[in-house]
């Protein structure tokens, strides 16, 4: 079994591409405004988007450099410092579907 996609409602699927572009840095690779549906693909998986769905989620991504995402971004968040042993910042995009951007701190890199 292998786990293809998240999948993230929003309520206007033309300003939740943009913002899931800049974040991701990769147009969709489908795009559907008919059915209000947009696939982005990166190497380490892939994010759906669907217009008028309730799913609302939380997604985590690992970053090399958490300051370096964030200047990229233009963007400002709270960082924490988790006892695991990584820094996180948490995001919002539109829709209020909560993104975790994290960096693992010291040796750790799982």
């Amino acid at each position: 079994m292998q786990l293809y996609m998240t999948e993230l409602g929003v309520s206007d699927l033309s300003v939740a591409v943009k913002w899931w572009t800049t974040l991701l840095g990769v147009l969709p690779i489908l795009q559907d405004g008919v059915n209000g549906f947009a696939l982005f693909e990166t190497p380490e998986g892939r994010v759906a988007l669907k217009e008028g769905s309730s799913t609302r989620g939380l997604i985590h991504f690992r970053v090399t450099d958490l300051l370096e995402e964030l200047f990229r971004l233009s963007v400002s968040s709270e960082l924490k410092q988790s006892d695991e042993g990584y820094l996180r910042a948490k995001l919002h995009d539109p829709d209020g579907n909560v993104v975790v951007l994290f960096q693992w701190l010291g040796e750790r890199s799982a």
